[in-house]
């Protein structure tokens, strides 16, 4: 019987080649774990971004339509003025009070829009997403008014802070947090 003289690949060579390819694949599967982080992270910021600019924008409309703006620790109170848009897509209702309710330990932050002089209010309720999982809760609200008594207007800041949502993914590359702020002048009003 004669044995073949071919050699074949040793038992160090073939470590030494996993252990090679071992390295690559760490490598590889690293950047692309880094750059799908990333892209969860600016998914995170870009929809809170997009959810504040939303609320923020339906703020500095109640705001510019407003001919009076009044405000609480929580809560501010808009006096439309009955020639604007915003009076008449709301039935017609005159006064618009918009309430800050703090995040809980198992609920988000939220705004809530009522008309206490309307029995029907198309754009009431909560104008923030409520679900805990995927919505957005706004952990801070600051509002403020001042008259500028030579043009008969107000100038309100409205500064709020969003978050991801109370029961969001815990892991650093799905929080996120971004704070937006606005000026608004209102129609000039009567005193």
């Amino acid at each position: 019987m004669r044995i073949s003289n071919s050699r074949g690949y040793t038992l160090i060579e073939l470590l030494i080649t996993i252990a090679i390819l071992g390295v690559i694949v760490g490598v590889i599967s690293t950047t692309f774990l880094t750059a799908y982080r990333g892209y969860v992270k600016s998914r995170v910021i870009n929809q809170l971004q997009e959810d504040g600019n939303r609320i923020m924008s339906q703020l500095s409309r109640y705001a510019r339509s407003s001919i009076e703006a009044t405000t609480t620790a929580n809560s501010i109170t808009f006096t439309l003025d009955q020639d604007s848009i915003e009076y008449a897509e709301n039935g017609q209702c005159q006064t618009v009070v918009v309430t800050y309710t703090a995040q809980t330990g198992s609920a988000n932050g939220r705004l809530n829009v009522t008309a206490p002089s309307c029995g029907s209010f198309n754009s009431g309720g909560v104008i923030t997403d409520t679900n805990t999982k995927t919505g957005i809760s706004i952990t801070g609200f600051s509002v403020s008014v001042t008259d500028n008594g030579t043009t008969n207007t107000q100038e309100i800041s409205m500064k709020l802070t969003f978050a991801q949502a109370v029961r969001a993914p815990t892991l650093g590359e799905y929080q996120g947090d971004i704070e937006l702020e606005t000026q608004v002048t209102t129609r000039s009003y009567i005193r």
